[in-house]
C-alpha cells in the first residue's frame, strides 16, 4: 500500500494526530499516517524549496519514502504536469492512501479527480483520503479526518447514472458493497446492517430485468419494497448525501404484484415503459408480446398464468383473432376462449397490437436475419405507439 502525500514550506508545529484510538505526536501527518496505516511505500509530492526544508527531516522519520518534485503551479500546462506526475507515480492495482493535510490551494482538488482517474485506468484501491485537521487541535490534540466518503458518493453518483439512464445495477451494487466495506475496516463503532444483503437483491433484480425473467424480476421488486426503508435509513446515517439520490432505487420496488390479475397486467405495462427509457427496446416488444398472451389469460377468467398449457391456449385464441382481422382464419383452431370471447371489444385491440408487434418482434428475436429490416429508430418509435395501444386495452 502507498501513501501519497505533499509537503509545503511552513513551519509545522509538533502536535498529537488522533484518529480512532490511536495517537501519533509529531508535527509531520506524514509520519502519524504512516504509523497509523503502515504503508509499504511513501510517495511526497514538494516544490524545491519544500523539500530543501523538510526532505532530511522527512527520509530520517520515514522508511522507503520518495519525493517527486513539482513546481507550484501557475499555468494550465503546469497543472497538467502535476496531473501526470501523480499519475506516474502510482502502479497498476496499487492499493492507495492519500493525504491531502498540506497540498496547496486547488490541488486536493484536482487530487481527489486523479483518484478517480486512476480507479479507472489503473484499476487502484484507494483505502483512504485524509486531512490532518492541525487547526481543529483541541487539548487532546489534532484529529485526523477521513474524507474516504467522498469518494464513496462519487461512486455512487456513477452508479446512479447508470441505473438512471441505461437501468444498468453493477455500479450502484458496487458502490454499497464499497462502502459498507469501508465501514467495517474503520473504527467507527457503529457498522452498517442491511446496505450489503441489499445491494445482492438489487443487481439480483436488475440482471433478471436484463433477461426479461419478468415474473422473477415482480417478485424481488416486491422484496426490495419490504427493504427498502430500512435500507434508506442506512443508506442516509452512513453516507448522508444519498437521500437525494434513491429514487432511481425505489422505482424498483413499484413493480411487485402478488396475485394475477389487472393490477398485475399494469404493473406490466410499467415495466415495458421502464425498458423502453432505459432503451432496452428488445426487452420491450417481446415482453410486449407476453403481455398480450396475459391478457388473454385474465379476459378468459384463468389464474394459472404461467402454466404452459395455458399460454398455448391464449396464444391459440389470440391467433385466431388476429387471423379473423385480415381474413384468414380458415385453418386456425377456434378455441373455446375465442368462442368466449368473440364479442369482447379488448380482444380486437389485441388482435390488431398482436399482429404489429410479433412483425417486429420477430425481426429482433431472429437477430435480424432477413435481407431487409427495419431502422433501429422506427423500431424504437413503433414500440412507443404500440405502448399507448396497448395501454387504452386496459382503460
Amino acid at each position: 500500500m502507498k501513501l501519497l502525500s505533499f509537503i509545503g514550506f511552513g513551519d509545522y508545529k509538533e502536535t498529537t494526530y488522533l484518529y480512532g484510538d490511536k495517537a501519533v505526536r509529531t508535527e509531520y501527518i506524514q509520519e502519524a499516517l504512516t504509523k497509523i496505516f503502515h504503508p509499504s511505500e511513501v510517495i511526497i509530492f514538494a516544490t524545491k524549496e519544500a523539500y530543501q526544508k523538510h526532505g532530511e527531516n522527512l527520509k530520517k522519520r520515514l522508511k522507503n519514502v520518495h519525493f517527486v518534485h513539482i513546481e507550484t503551479p501557475k499555468t494550465q500546462d503546469d497543472i497538467w504536469d502535476l496531473f501526470e506526475r501523480i499519475v506516474d507515480s502510482v502502479d497498476y492495482g496499487d492499493e492507495i492512501i492519500l493525504d491531502i493535510t498540506h497540498a496547496f490551494r486547488h490541488i486536493p482538488f484536482m487530487s481527489f479527480l486523479v483518484m478517480l482517474y486512476l480507479q479507472e485506468v489503473k484499476n487502484v484501491k484507494i483505502r483512504g483520503i485524509y486531512y490532518g485537521a492541525f487547526e481543529a487541535k483541541t487539548e487532546k490534540g489534532a484529529p485526523i479526518f477521513d474524507l474516504s466518503g467522498l469518494l464513496d458518493l462519487a461512486d455512487w453518483l456513477y452508479g446512479v447514472r447508470d441505473l438512471r439512464k441505461y437501468g444498468r445495477g453493477e455500479g450502484i451494487y458496487t458502490s454499497i458493497r464499497n462502502m459498507n466495506a469501508r465501514f467495517y475496516k474503520t473504527n467507527t463503532q457503529k457498522k452498517p446492517k442491511t446496505l450489503s444483503g441489499y445491494a445482492n437483491l438489487i443487481l439480483l433484480l436488475l440482471k433478471n430485468l436484463q433477461l426479461n425473467q419478468i415474473p422473477t424480476f415482480m417478485k424481488l421488486s416486491a422484496e426490495a419494497k419490504n427493504g427498502y426503508e430500512e435500507f434508506k435509513a442506512e443508506a442516509i446515517e452512513f453516507l448522508p448525501p444519498i437521500r437525494y439520490t434513491l429514487n432511481e432505487i425505489k422505482r424498483l420496488t413499484e413493480f411487485g404484484c402478488n396475485e394475477f390479475g389487472k393490477e398485475c397486467l399494469e404493473k406490466q405495462l410499467k415495466i415495458i415503459e421502464y425498458l423502453l427509457e432505459k432503451g432496452m427496446t428488445a426487452n420491450a416488444l417481446e415482453l410486449m408480446r407476453e403481455w398480450i398472451v396475459n391478457t388473454v389469460i385474465f379476459l378468459a377468467g384463468e389464474k394459472d398464468w404461467l402454466r404452459r398449457e395455458v399460454r398455448i391456449k391464449a396464444e391459440r385464441t389470440i391467433g385466431w383473432f388476429s387471423a379473423d382481422i385480415i381474413g384468414k382464419s380458415e385453418g386456425f383452431e377456434k378455441t373455446e376462449w375465442a368462442e368466449k370471447l368473440e364479442r369482447d371489444e379488448k380482444m380486437t385491440k389485441l388482435a390488431k397490437v398482436w399482429l404489429k408487434v410479433q412483425e417486429i418482434r420477430n425481426t429482433i428475436a431472429h437477430a435480424g436475419m432477413k435481407k431487409e429490416n427495419p431502422d433501429p429508430n422506427k423500431i424504437e418509435r413503433k414500440a412507443r405507439e404500440f405502448l399507448e395501444m396497448l395501454k387504452e386495452v386496459l382503460s
